[in-house]
């Protein structure tokens, strides 16, 4: 059910308010359906505002800036009103805006959409690391095509800062549109609408470095056809998300040793060709876990441990390789069930002592998963309690309401929950919004922006707000020094995560 649109008196308020700084108003129901709308669509869209009355909201942003556009909607019904938040419109130029709102009574609520202050935006392209990795994201979940072209660059004489705003920059300007984001240190990556060609990226970006008096030993480039093939969206993220890992991890020669890494249904093929080494890895428990403890910050008392996987040194591959490599060949669910199992063995030794272990939506959405945890839990009897679990985005969530119902019954056994790595990943926001959890963990990068510039401090504290509007508790990750610890302290961060307070062991003996 939509709301007529508010009287003339009202609409003068709210123009006065729009106009004076912003390009487009739109006025939006509950259900974050637009219901008024003015200003500058025809210039945006090649529309006029009357083609978007009883659109979705969504239809006004740049579909990988969904994820920031949910959660500014939730930060609005929270607290009454948003303050400006930096996004992407949906019109051919993804121009940049400055989103801002007013809750109104009935859960309505008016929204501007702004020019971007002059300076105001994070770099040239104004966008956030990850920006990359969400686009290609949504294209594959949209069945689009595209291209993702990394490239590896060895000057290890050279700043590494001003070697990487040199190849961004170049790869930014390689084709029109593209989205490039640096990996890693010398290693980067660009999305592009087709596959510019090897030859001709390297040519551009020794070009760049040649002009900047960057000698490079060496720029290695291949690309990556985002073709689908047989594969589902899931399965296809999933690839992407191990592809980009992989090459971050090891360069061009750790991408070459997957087979045919040209696209994505290749880089399938090659993983699952190692899937049954995987398999038996996971089943003889060719792996161990470390402890980290997460303390609270008001009396630095030990709250819980988190269980951190580390493989043996057989299996040649890093932590997050070799999560990623489980979840592109359809081992998650074995290797999340195998963990907990561990964690639960470890508690065994040490009666007083709380664990949380980390599980991820693609295992959650299995009904036979579940019930194999839940059999595992209750074998720890009434101390199941001190099991505790993480939900983490490593992988996507095709079925959010599975995944709801799951985390309840968790939280119904007496186990508590949480949000893993919140900002760092794709669904954030919309995952907070759906899921009721215990504990919301902040990830580091915030963390250590938030002392750099009251702008993201001010981006803290709202994720802080909104995690306690929603009855969770927050921990703060990667917390390194007494500053950062401070400064959490006074934004009310009950927890919290890092080598300040302790690096991860072997043994959960003494607690």
């Amino acid at each position: 059910m939509t709301h007529a649109p508010p009287p003339a008196s009202a609409l003068e308020r709210y123009l006065a308010f729009a106009f004076a700084g912003a390009d487009l108003l739109v006025e939006v129901d509950e259900a974050d359906r637009i219901v008024f709308a003015e200003g500058a669509f025809q210039a945006r869209f090649g529309e006029g505002a009357a083609h978007f009355t009883g659109a979705p909201l969504t239809r006004l942003v740049a579909a990988d800036q969904q994820h920031q556009l949910a959660g500014a909607m939730a930060m609005l019904r929270s607290r009454g009103r948003l303050s400006p938040t930096q996004l992407r419109l949906a019109d051919r130029a993804r121009t940049p805006a400055m989103l801002a709102g007013l809750s109104r009574p009935g859960r309505s609520a008016a929204l501007t959409f702004g020019p971007v202050p002059e300076g105001f935006a994070r770099d040239r392209a104004g966008q956030r690391p990850g920006d990359m990795l969400r686009a290609i994201e949504a294209r594959l979940r949209a069945r689009a095509s595209g291209a993702l072209t990394v490239v590896e660059v060895n000057a290890a004489a050279t700043d590494q800062a001003t070697l990487a705003n040199t190849v961004l920059e170049a790869l930014a300007t390689l084709a029109p549109g593209a989205l490039p984001d640096q990996l890693e240190a010398g290693r980067f990556g660009v999305l592009t609408d087709a596959a510019p060609g090897i030859d001709a990226a390297r040519a551009h970006v020794q070009q760049a470095l040649v002009t900047q008096g960057i000698a490079a030993d060496s720029v290695s480039i291949s690309d990556i056809a985002l073709d689908q093939g047989g594969l589902t969206p899931a399965q296809a993220v999933r690839a992407i998300r191990f592809a980009i890992g992989r090459f971050a991890a090891q360069g061009q020669q750790g991408l070459a040793q997957l087979g045919d890494a040209s696209t994505l249904s290749g880089l399938i093929a090659g993983a699952t060709q190692r899937a049954a080494g995987l398999r038996a890895a996971i089943k003889a428990g060719r792996f161990s876990l470390v402890f980290q403890p997460i303390v609270g910050l008001a009396d630095r008392k030990l709250h819980h441990h988190e269980a951190l996987l580390r493989p043996d040194a057989s299996e040649a591959a890093s932590p997050a390789e070799f999560v990623a490599m489980a979840e592109a060949v359809g081992l998650a669910e074995e290797l999340d069930l195998a963990v907990a199992a561990a964690a639960s063995e470890a508690l065994g030794h040490a009666p007083h002592a709380a664990v949380a272990v980390n599980v991820s939506g693609h295992s959650l959405e299995s009904p036979r998963f579940l019930e194999n945890l839940v059999q595992l839990c209750r074998a720890r009897g009434k101390q199941r309690h001190r099991l505790m679990f993480e939900l983490t985005e490593t992988a996507e969530i095709g079925r959010p309401e599975i995944v709801e119902k799951a985390l309840a019954l968790l939280r119904e056994a007496g186990h508590q929950v949480s949000l893993d790595d919140f900002g760092a990943g794709q669904a954030g926001f919309g995952y907070l919004q759906r899921f009721a959890v215990d504990f919301v963990k902040i990830d580091g990068l915030y963390v250590r922006n938030a002392l750099e510039s009251p702008r993201e401090r001010t981006i803290l504290a709202s994720i802080i707000d909104l995690a306690h509007a929603l009855n969770s508790r927050v921990v703060a990750e990667q917390v390194e020094t007494e500053a950062q610890a401070a400064m959490l302290s006074a934004l009310h961060v009950e927890c919290a995560q890092g080598w300040l307070f302790g690096r991860p062991t072997s043994s959960l003996a003494g607690e």
